[in-house]
């Protein structure tokens, strides 16, 4: 995956539709500098990790390179800004989730329900208007 890849789990789908056991992400973060928005990247890696239960090994330009696995946990990581090789092992997994089987099936069918639920407790709240 490239850049901002790790936003979208459609793509990360794709690749575990595919048989992928392990995940890359290369990612240009120079233009992010010292803020913040290099530990929400990292969080949103975590997020795929977890959910496709994948070790994804992250690098970057001046970011954070990191491996990352399955449960979200960083088991391996390089310090912001330094120009290293980052060793670590990433082990092959072919188990797939329910997520990435089905995607966000379960979480489209709660917000139908609740819509349903809200649709039917707005109906009831309706007054009838009666002829006298």
């Amino acid at each position: 995956a490239i850049c901002s890849d790790v936003l979208f789990a459609d793509i990360f789908r794709d690749f575990d539709d595919k048989g992928v056991e392990f995940f890359l992400t290369n990612n240009n973060l120079a233009w992010y500098k010292q803020t913040s928005a290099l530990e929400k990247q990292l969080t949103n890696v975590a997020f795929r990790a977890i959910e496709f239960r994948r070790y994804i090994a992250q690098t970057t330009n001046n970011g954070i390179t990191c491996i990352i696995d399955p449960w979200g946990r960083i088991v391996s990581r390089l310090p912001m800004d330094e120009k290293e090789i980052l060793y670590g092992k990433v082990y092959k997994v072919n188990e797939r989730t329910f997520y990435s089987r089905f995607g966000d099936f379960f979480t489209d069918g709660v917000i139908l329900i609740l819509l349903g639920y809200v649709v039917s407790r707005f109906k009831k709240r309706q007054p009838k208007i009666t002829a006298a």
